[in-house]
Protein backbone atom coordinates (compact mmCIF):
# COMPACT_ATOMS: atom_id res chain seq x y z
CA UNK A 1 0.00 0.00 0.00
CA UNK A 2 2.64 2.28 0.89
CA UNK A 3 4.22 1.50 -2.43
CA UNK A 4 0.97 2.38 -4.10
CA UNK A 5 0.87 5.69 -2.30
CA UNK A 6 4.44 6.46 -3.22
CA UNK A 7 3.72 5.64 -6.82
CA UNK A 8 0.65 7.89 -6.77
CA UNK A 9 2.65 10.65 -5.16
CA UNK A 10 5.43 10.24 -7.68
CA UNK A 11 3.00 10.16 -10.56
CA UNK A 12 1.23 13.25 -9.18
CA UNK A 13 4.56 15.04 -8.85
CA UNK A 14 5.48 13.98 -12.39
CA UNK A 15 2.13 15.21 -13.62
CA UNK A 16 2.62 18.49 -11.79
CA UNK A 17 6.07 18.89 -13.28
CA UNK A 18 4.74 18.11 -16.73
CA UNK A 19 1.93 20.56 -16.23
CA UNK A 20 4.28 23.25 -14.97
CA UNK A 21 6.68 22.62 -17.87
CA UNK A 22 3.77 22.73 -20.27
CA UNK A 23 2.46 25.91 -18.76
CA UNK A 24 5.92 27.48 -18.98
CA UNK A 25 6.29 26.52 -22.64
CA UNK A 26 2.73 27.73 -23.27
CA UNK A 27 3.61 31.04 -21.65
CA UNK A 28 6.74 31.33 -23.81
CA UNK A 29 4.72 30.56 -26.93
CA UNK A 30 2.10 33.09 -25.92
CA UNK A 31 4.83 35.69 -25.33
CA UNK A 32 6.27 35.01 -28.78
CA UNK A 33 2.84 35.29 -30.33
CA UNK A 34 2.17 38.46 -28.36
CA UNK A 35 5.48 39.94 -29.56
CA UNK A 36 4.65 39.11 -33.18
CA UNK A 37 1.18 40.55 -32.80
CA UNK A 38 2.61 43.67 -31.20
CA UNK A 39 5.08 44.11 -34.07
CA UNK A 40 2.28 43.78 -36.60
CA UNK A 41 0.14 46.24 -34.67
CA UNK A 42 3.05 48.71 -34.50
CA UNK A 43 3.72 48.36 -38.23
CA UNK A 44 0.09 48.91 -39.13
CA UNK A 45 -0.02 51.93 -36.80
CA UNK A 46 3.06 53.39 -38.53
CA UNK A 47 1.47 52.84 -41.93
CA UNK A 48 -1.73 54.52 -40.76
CA UNK A 49 0.24 57.48 -39.42
CA UNK A 50 2.08 57.84 -42.74
CA UNK A 51 -1.22 57.68 -44.62
CA UNK A 52 -2.70 60.34 -42.37
CA UNK A 53 0.34 62.59 -42.87
CA UNK A 54 0.12 62.21 -46.63
CA UNK A 55 -3.59 62.92 -46.66
CA UNK A 56 -3.38 65.91 -44.34
CA UNK A 57 -0.35 67.45 -46.07
CA UNK A 58 1.64 67.44 -42.82
CA UNK A 59 4.43 65.41 -44.37
CA UNK A 60 6.27 68.61 -45.25
CA UNK A 61 4.83 71.01 -42.67
CA UNK A 62 7.61 73.55 -43.02
CA UNK A 63 7.23 74.14 -46.76
CA UNK A 64 3.95 72.54 -47.67
CA UNK A 65 3.64 69.86 -50.28
CA UNK A 66 3.72 72.23 -53.26
CA UNK A 67 6.91 74.02 -52.22
CA UNK A 68 8.44 70.79 -50.98
CA UNK A 69 8.00 69.25 -54.42
CA UNK A 70 8.83 72.29 -56.54
CA UNK A 71 12.09 73.24 -54.84
CA UNK A 72 13.87 69.97 -55.74
CA UNK A 73 12.43 70.09 -59.27
CA UNK A 74 13.72 73.64 -59.81
CA UNK A 75 17.08 72.61 -58.34
CA UNK A 76 17.37 69.74 -60.80
CA UNK A 77 16.38 72.00 -63.73
CA UNK A 78 19.02 74.56 -62.74
CA UNK A 79 21.68 71.84 -62.53
CA UNK A 80 20.72 70.53 -65.98
CA UNK A 81 20.89 74.05 -67.44
CA UNK A 82 24.32 74.62 -65.86
CA UNK A 83 25.64 71.34 -67.29
CA UNK A 84 24.27 72.22 -70.74
CA UNK A 85 25.95 75.64 -70.60
CA UNK A 86 29.28 74.07 -69.65
CA UNK A 87 29.05 71.54 -72.48
CA UNK A 88 28.09 74.27 -74.95
CA UNK A 89 30.99 76.49 -73.89
CA UNK A 90 33.46 73.61 -74.14
CA UNK A 91 32.35 72.60 -77.64
CA UNK A 92 34.29 75.52 -79.13
CA UNK A 93 37.37 74.49 -77.16
CA UNK A 94 37.12 70.90 -78.37
CA UNK A 95 36.67 72.06 -81.96
CA UNK A 96 39.69 74.37 -81.62
CA UNK A 97 41.79 71.57 -80.15
CA UNK A 98 40.87 69.21 -83.01
CA UNK A 99 41.77 71.78 -85.65
CA UNK A 100 45.11 72.51 -83.97
CA UNK A 101 45.81 68.78 -83.81
CA UNK A 102 44.99 68.34 -87.50
CA UNK A 103 47.25 71.27 -88.37
CA UNK A 104 50.11 69.77 -86.32
CA UNK A 105 49.71 66.39 -88.01
CA UNK A 106 49.65 68.06 -91.43
CA UNK A 107 52.79 70.01 -90.56
CA UNK A 108 54.57 66.78 -89.63
CA UNK A 109 53.48 65.21 -92.92
CA UNK A 110 54.65 68.24 -94.92
CA UNK A 111 58.03 68.39 -93.19
CA UNK A 112 58.81 64.69 -93.73
CA UNK A 113 60.79 64.30 -96.95
CA UNK A 114 60.61 68.02 -97.72
CA UNK A 115 61.47 68.56 -101.42
CA UNK A 116 64.39 70.78 -102.38
CA UNK A 117 63.58 74.42 -102.94
CA UNK A 118 61.12 74.74 -100.04
CA UNK A 119 62.26 76.62 -96.96
CA UNK A 120 61.63 74.57 -93.82
CA UNK A 121 61.55 77.70 -91.62
CA UNK A 122 58.90 79.31 -93.84
CA UNK A 123 56.69 76.21 -93.58
CA UNK A 124 57.08 76.10 -89.80
CA UNK A 125 56.34 79.83 -89.54
CA UNK A 126 53.19 79.45 -91.63
CA UNK A 127 51.85 76.63 -89.47
CA UNK A 128 52.72 78.57 -86.29
CA UNK A 129 50.82 81.59 -87.64
CA UNK A 130 47.81 79.38 -88.38
CA UNK A 131 47.84 77.95 -84.84
CA UNK A 132 48.13 81.42 -83.35
CA UNK A 133 45.29 82.71 -85.53
CA UNK A 134 43.06 79.83 -84.43
CA UNK A 135 43.71 80.58 -80.77
CA UNK A 136 42.97 84.27 -81.35
CA UNK A 137 39.90 83.38 -83.43
CA UNK A 138 41.01 85.36 -86.48
CA UNK A 139 41.10 82.72 -89.17
CA UNK A 140 38.78 81.24 -91.75
CA UNK A 141 38.54 77.70 -90.33
CA UNK A 142 36.64 76.37 -93.31
CA UNK A 143 39.38 77.51 -95.68
CA UNK A 144 42.02 75.82 -93.51
CA UNK A 145 40.05 72.57 -93.42
CA UNK A 146 39.53 72.63 -97.18
CA UNK A 147 43.20 73.40 -97.90
CA UNK A 148 44.43 70.58 -95.68
CA UNK A 149 41.89 68.13 -97.09
CA UNK A 150 42.88 68.92 -100.67
CA UNK A 151 46.60 68.66 -99.83
CA UNK A 152 46.13 65.25 -98.19
CA UNK A 153 44.10 63.98 -101.15
CA UNK A 154 46.64 65.28 -103.67
CA UNK A 155 49.62 63.73 -101.88
CA UNK A 156 48.00 60.37 -101.16
CA UNK A 157 50.07 57.47 -102.43
CA UNK A 158 53.31 57.82 -104.38
CA UNK A 159 53.99 61.42 -105.34
CA UNK A 160 56.95 62.81 -107.22
CA UNK A 161 59.07 65.45 -105.46
CA UNK A 162 58.00 68.07 -108.03
CA UNK A 163 54.32 67.31 -107.46
CA UNK A 164 54.80 67.39 -103.68
CA UNK A 165 56.57 70.77 -103.96
CA UNK A 166 53.67 72.21 -105.95
CA UNK A 167 51.10 70.90 -103.45
CA UNK A 168 53.08 72.23 -100.45
CA UNK A 169 53.35 75.67 -102.06
CA UNK A 170 49.62 75.64 -102.80
CA UNK A 171 48.88 74.61 -99.17
CA UNK A 172 51.12 77.36 -97.76
CA UNK A 173 49.44 79.99 -99.96
CA UNK A 174 45.95 78.90 -98.92
CA UNK A 175 46.89 78.79 -95.23
CA UNK A 176 48.38 82.30 -95.43
CA UNK A 177 45.25 83.47 -97.29
CA UNK A 178 42.98 82.00 -94.60
CA UNK A 179 44.88 83.90 -91.89
CA UNK A 180 45.02 87.23 -93.73
CA UNK A 181 41.57 86.89 -95.34
CA UNK A 182 39.72 86.81 -92.04
CA UNK A 183 41.23 90.01 -90.63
Amino acid sequence: MQDDREEKTLSQEGNMRSESELSESDEKNEEKIDEKDQKQIDESADIQEDDEELQSGDLLPKYGCLKGCLIPIFGIVIIIIAIAMIIHSKSGTINEWLIVRIISNTQEKVLTDLPEGIDKKAVELTFDNVRSAIKNNRIDEQEVKTAIKEYLQATKGLVTPERKKIEIERLILRLNKSVSGSE
